[in-house]
């Protein structure tokens, strides 16, 4: 919340370091009054409102609305310490679009701008509100969950695929939208490290893509193209 402080005597050097710590104004007692105090209290909270617009600005990706990587990495951290105070488990999913290259080599790079923002929008609809989501960049996308239940990575990647399949069945174009899925979980009480959790999904995504060459739909099979970039 927007802080503003009241004080009999005010020290100009006091005064910088007190805002530097998120006071958003230093007003000296002797020379208030009730209408400089209202516009004080107005300014500050119109200052507050747009640090963290800013703020929230810079932690999300412009194509997606996602979080971008670093608004993904300092929501998941903040997940992690709830997790931890509340002895939750931890699951990460790792998500990779499949026929990138082919999209963008055949049709265009802003058929996969509208790819993105369409695998953006189905994460939203398989996972809650208060998961972390992010697109990590490119074609990478990355879901942090805190949860109670054990084995919610699998049961959110069958949601996931579930919601896929509807969403193609509805989709007016020639190829579908095709994710690859990894998850790793971290039970509760274990000691969790983030870095390690992505680098396991990634690594666990890989071998489901890896393992879907040779059973591409046709359009994306062409030449010496590699349909899983």
């Amino acid at each position: 919340i927007p802080i503003i402080l009241v004080e009999d005597a005010i020290d100009d050097r006091a005064d910088t370091d007190i805002i530097e710590l998120g006071v958003q104004e230093v007003l000296s007692l002797k020379e208030l009054t009730s209408n400089y105090l209202a516009k004080a209290v107005q300014h500050a909270v119109e200052r507050h409102h747009m640090r963290q617009q800013i703020r929230e600005v810079s932690l999300a990706d412009a194509l997606t609305g996602l979080y971008n990587r670093r608004g993904f990495l300092k929501r998941a951290e903040q997940a992690l310490a709830v997790a931890k105070r509340r002895n939750m488990n931890v699951t990460v999913v790792f998500i990779d679009v499949d026929y990138m290259k082919w999209v963008n080599d055949s049709l265009g790079h802003q058929e996969g701008d509208i790819l993105l923002v369409e695998a953006a929008n189905i994460l939203r609809l398989v996972f809650r509100s208060t998961d972390v989501i992010g697109r990590l960049g490119g074609d990478e996308f990355a879901v942090l969950m805190v949860r109670q239940q054990e084995k919610s990575g699998e049961r959110a990647t069958e949601r996931l695929q579930a919601a896929l399949n509807k969403y193609n069945s509805k989709r007016n174009l020639s190829y579908p939208l095709s994710l690859s899925i990894g998850q790793a979980e971290c039970q509760k009480g274990e000691a969790v490290n983030l870095d390690k959790l992505l680098a396991q999904a990634d690594e666990n995504m890989y071998k489901r893509k890896k393992a879907k060459r040779g059973y591409a739909p046709s359009i994306f099979v062409s030449g010496e193209e590699d349909y899983g970039k």
